[in-house]
C-alpha cells in the first residue's frame, strides 16, 4: 500500500503553525497576465500569458506543484525540442500519492477569461512510456472546488491520444487523435472557448495539422473557469492498483499559455514549417462504393532508387538491407479512390493521408520520387489500409483491408517466400451486426456498416452474425466517440461481454458520435490458434427520443 508522505508532513504544519497557514501557494496561483510576463521575462508577444523554456533558474515558478518524490520533475538536456533544456517528468507505480492521487503534475494559474490557447511540445521515449492498456492523463482543464473528473482532458491509451471533453461525465466523448509516435518531438496546440453552452469550441494542432474541431459545451455550468494542468496523472495506480506498465517518463518543451488574442502562429513553435492539407477535389457524381476490399497487393518501394522492390500480400516477410522503404497498395480496375489513409502499428506507429496517387504511406511529389519518412525499420507491422470515394459529391469511406507483414535484415531489399506454408483459413464472413438493448437483453435490430443509429440512451452492445465456421475467440476493437478493446472468448461474442445466458453488459455504452469497430476472429486449426481476416464496421449513433436503426 502506498504511503502519502504529505499526510505526514500536513500533520507536521498544523501542529506547528495551527490556524496561520502560509497563503504562499494562493499567491502564487492567482498570478496571470502581466505579472507572469513580467516575472519570467519569456513571453515573445502580449497575447501569450506564460512561456517557460526551461532555460531560466527556476522552471515553472509560477505553477502549483503537486509532486511527491524527487524524481518527480527535474531539467533535462537530453532529449530538447528547441534551447539547451527540456522538462522531465516522471512517475512511478509506487510513488508516494499526492493531492489524493498518483501524480506529477503542475497547476497553472486560474483564468480570468473563458477563451484562451496552450500549446506544448512532448516527446514520450520508448524506455520509460510502454504502452499500456489504461489511461495516461497527459493534460487537464480542472474545475476544481469539488468538480470532481476534469470536463476535458487529453490522454493516452493502447499508445493512441484521445481527447475527453463533455460539460457532464454522462457527455462525455472519447475524440481519437492519432497514435503515439515515441522518442520523437510532437508539437500539440489547443484552442478552447471554455463554456457549458453551444458556444463552447475546442480545436486541437498537432504537428501543424488541424486534428480536431468540437463545438458545444466543455465545462460543467456548475462551477467556474478550469485552471490548465500538465504533467502525468494516473489514478489507476492509486493506492494498491497497477496496470500494464509501471513507469511513465515524458518530456516538455516550449510550453505556452495564451489569452483570447492569441493565435496559432503565436502558440506554434514550429514557426513556417505548418504542415497544410490540400481539400480534395470533388469528382464526378455517381460514383458507387467497392462491395469488397479494392486492394489486390502491396509495393514495396525503395525510396533511395525510386523503384519498386515487389508486390507482396498480407503475413509477407521482407528483406531489408535499410530502412528507407516506403509502400503503395495497388487497387483492382475501376476501383481507384480518391483519397486513402493509412493506419501503421507494431514494430512503428504511423498515421497519414495521401490524396494523390499512388497513395504512398511516407508521401511523394506526384512524379515518381517517394519519401520513406521515419522508415520501416525490422520487426512485426499492421497496416490497415482505408480508400475513401466521392459518392455523390460526399467523401465516403470505403472498405478497409488490414495487412501483417514482417521485415528482417538482408543484404539486398527482397519479398521473402515463407518458410512454411500458412495454413488455410476457415470460412467466416460476417453477414451483419446485431444491435443488443442490454436492458432488456433483446435485439434491436440488424445493421451494416454506415448505417445511422437513432438511440435514446447508452445501455446498448453489439453483436457479430456470421456465417462459417464458429471461431474460438473474437477481439472487438471500437474506437471513434469511444475507444476499448474487448476479446470475447465465447458466443454470442458481444462487444461488452455477457455471462453467455442471453445477459449482455452495457460496459461504458454507446453514446453519441462516430465510430468504427474492428472485428478479428481467431481459429484453431490444427492445434494452433490462427488470426482470421479482420472485418470493419463503421457507424453513428445520434441521440434520440427512441432507439431504430436508420
Amino acid at each position: 500500500m502506498k504511503v502519502n508522505n504529505n499526510y505526514f508532513k500536513s500533520l507536521l504544519g498544523i501542529t506547528l503553525l495551527a490556524g496561520g497557514i502560509s497563503s504562499c501557494n494562493m499567491m502564487e496561483d492567482n498570478i496571470e497576465g502581466a505579472d507572469i510576463q513580467k516575472a519570467t521575462g519569456l513571453s515573445t508577444s502580449p497575447n501569450i500569458l506564460y512561456q517557460e523554456n526551461f532555460e531560466g533558474s527556476d522552471p515553472l515558478s509560477f505553477t502549483h506543484q503537486q509532486l511527491s518524490e524527487d524524481h518527480s520533475f527535474r531539467v533535462a538536456n537530453n532529449p530538447v525540442f528547441q534551447g539547451a533544456y527540456s522538462g522531465r517528468f516522471e512517475l512511478n507505480d509506487d510513488d508516494d500519492m499526492v493531492s489524493n492521487g498518483t501524480r506529477a503534475e503542475v497547476l497553472f494559474p486560474e483564468q480570468s477569461e473563458n477563451e484562451r490557447w496552450y500549446s506544448y511540445s512532448l516527446y514520450l521515449p520508448a524506455n520509460g512510456f510502454e504502452k499500456d492498456s489504461n489511461n495516461d492523463i497527459i493534460t487537464q482543464w480542472h474545475q476544481g472546488s469539488g468538480s470532481g473528473s476534469p470536463t476535458t482532458t487529453f490522454r493516452i491509451k493502447e499508445d493512441r491520444f484521445f481527447l475527453k471533453s463533455g460539460p457532464t461525465k454522462e457527455e462525455r466523448k472519447d475524440y481519437d487523435v492519432a497514435a503515439v509516435k515515441k522518442d520523437a518531438w510532437n508539437e500539440f496546440v489547443f484552442h478552447i472557448i471554455h463554456s457549458s453552452g453551444s458556444d463552447g469550441l475546442v480545436e486541437v494542432w498537432m504537428n501543424g495539422e488541424k486534428v480536431l474541431d468540437i463545438k458545444g459545451g466543455n465545462i460543467d455550468k456548475n462551477y467556474g473557469l478550469p485552471r490548465w494542468k500538465i504533467g502525468i496523472y494516473k489514478d489507476d495506480w492509486n493506492g494498491s492498483e497497477t496496470t500494464d506498465a509501471d513507469q511513465r517518463i515524458m518530456y516538455f518543451d516550449n510550453v505556452r499559455m495564451g489569452d483570447e488574442n492569441a493565435s496559432f502562429e503565436e502558440m506554434s513553435s514550429l514557426g513556417g514549417e505548418v504542415g497544410v492539407v490540400e481539400p480534395t477535389p470533388d469528382p464526378e457524381e455517381g460514383n458507387e462504393l467497392p462491395s469488397e476490399g479494392p486492394v489486390h497487393s502491396l509495393t514495396l518501394i525503395n525510396t533511395s532508387s525510386d523503384e519498386a522492390v515487389g508486390d507482396f500480400l498480407d503475413q509477407a516477410t521482407i528483406g531489408a538491407k535499410d530502412h528507407r522503404l516506403s509502400i503503395v497498395p495497388n487497387f483492382e480496375a475501376g476501383s481507384e479512390p480518391v483519397e486513402v489513409k493509412f493506419d501503421l502499428s507494431g514494430a512503428a506507429s504511423k498515421n497519414s493521408l495521401d490524396d494523390t496517387a499512388p497513395f504512398s504511406l511516407s508521401g511523394d511529389d506526384g512524379n515518381g520520387n517517394f519519401w520513406y519518412g521515419d522508415g520501416l525499420y525490422p520487426g512485426d507491422y499492421e497496416l490497415l489500409v482505408t480508400p475513401y470515394y466521392n459518392v455523390n459529391g460526399e467523401k465516403v469511406a470505403g472498405p478497409a483491408e488490414k495487412f501483417r507483414f514482417t521485415i528482417i535484415t538482408a543484404d539486398e531489399n527482397a519479398i521473402l517466400e515463407n518458410t512454411s506454408v500458412a495454413p488455410e483459413l476457415p470460412s467466416f464472413d460476417i453477414q451483419s451486426l446485431s444491435l443488443i438493448n442490454t436492458s432488456s437483453d433483446k435485439e434491436i435490430g440488424q445493421f451494416n456498416s454506415g448505417s445511422i443509429i437513432t438511440a435514446k440512451d447508452h445501455r446498448l452492445s453489439i453483436v457479430p452474425n456470421y456465417e462459417g465456421t464458429a471461431p474460438v475467440e473474437v477481439l472487438l476493437d471500437l474506437s471513434g466517440a469511444a475507444n476499448r478493446s474487448n476479446l470475447s472468448e465465447s458466443a454470442p461474442f458481444s462487444l461488452n461481454g455477457d455471462d453467455g445466458n442471453g445477459n449482455f453488459w452495457y460496459g461504458e455504452g454507446l453514446y453519441p458520435g462516430d465510430y468504427e469497430l474492428e472485428i478479428t476472429p481467431f481459429f484453431e486449426v490444427d492445434g494452433e490458434k490462427i488470426t482470421g481476416n479482420t472485418e470493419v464496421f463503421r457507424f453513428t449513433i445520434e441521440e434520440g427520443n427512441s432507439t431504430t436503426i436508420g
